[in-house]
């Protein structure tokens, strides 16, 4: 007979022992073979404005080269909805270690929550929305947990940066006009000025003019 125990190790990894029994002919019996399968979990972390939705996967990998069938995906106490495909049925590689995804999409609620707004909405916090899973890997069961990380915070940093923007420009527009202001000044009072060498040409005294006098014979 077969006894398939689940083990958490923690760090998101799940061992399943097969601790198999033989025995026979009443001659006694003793341990026929042990092994062991390493199940690992990774998620995605998303970020999201109320109203926004977000398509992701949970990567599993096993050290198995047979298929891993995920059963049923319970999602734990969050405002978030998800939508997971599941079950679905994890194709194994025919090696050692195998890798399979679990398609899913989260939709947070369209608004912030407020004074006036209390039902069907999320505060600006990272939500990481755990989760169970149960799947079949070789014939056993095995119960596997994990968490989503949804960051909603991303309104409250898209306004501050929005405020930083605005700020910036408004103190880039008053240095141009300021020194806009200072060039026009400079260029009218140049203009008053006569240049150098016109005023060398012009503060010298003129000379007379002389006037020669020829003598005109007459015609007789």
């Amino acid at each position: 007979m077969l006894n398939f125990i689940a083990l958490t190790t923690g760090h998101g990894i799940e061992l399943i022992v097969d601790a198999g029994v033989v025995g026979g002919g009443g001659c006694g019996g003793g341990v026929g073979s042990t092994s062991s399968i390493e199940i690992t979990i990774d998620t995605q972390q998303h970020f999201l404005l109320p109203g926004q939705s977000s398509e992701g996967v949970i990567t599993v990998t096993w050290t198995s080269g047979q298929d891993l069938t995920v059963n049923s995906l319970i999602l734990g106490d969050t405002p978030l909805m998800f939508a997971f495909d599941v079950p679905i049925t994890l194709k194994g590689s025919g090696l050692d270690v195998s890798t399979g995804e679990i398609p899913y999409t989260v939709f947070p609620p369209s608004n912030y929550c407020s004074s006036s707004i209390f039902v069907n909405c999320v505060e600006a916090q990272l939500y990481l929305n755990p989760f169970e899973i149960t799947a079949n890997v070789q014939g056993a069961t095995v119960i596997k947990s994990g968490e989503i990380p949804v960051d909603t915070r991303l309104g409250e940093l898209s306004d501050f940066i929005l405020i930083v923007v605005l700020f910036v420009f408004i103190v880039a527009l008053v240095y141009y006009l300021s020194k806009r202001k200072k060039g026009r000044k400079s260029t009218k009072h140049k203009s008053h000025k006569m240049p150098k060498q016109y005023q060398r040409r012009t503060t010298k005294p003129l000379k007379p003019l002389k006037i020669q006098h020829r003598k005109v014979n007459k015609i007789k």
